[in-house]
């Protein structure tokens, strides 16, 4: 499998990339998988502009309401304007 820095890195197009869940991100910063800087913008959302990467709530109903998808909905949205 290949890590998630080396991916962030061959993107020829606008890709946001999207870790669902912030306990699986910070798992990741730990193993050394990803190693951009992350900026958390609240307990539950962080981002990095510079390689598109978005950390939000699981997709499931009980994580993601309404209202966190409208929010990553303009997060994403912000990353490619």
């Amino acid at each position: 499998m290949l890590s998630v820095q080396r991916e962030l890195q061959h993107q020829p197009h606008p890709t946001v990339h999207i870790i669902m869940g912030r306990t699986y991100a910070k798992r990741l910063i730990a193993d050394g998988k990803l190693t951009c800087q992350l900026q958390w913008l609240d307990n539950e959302f962080a981002v990095n502009t510079e390689h598109r990467v978005i950390v939000c709530p699981y997709f499931d109903y009980r994580q993601l309401s309404n209202i966190k998808i409208q929010y990553l909905a303009k997060l994403m949205k912000s990353l490619v304007a």
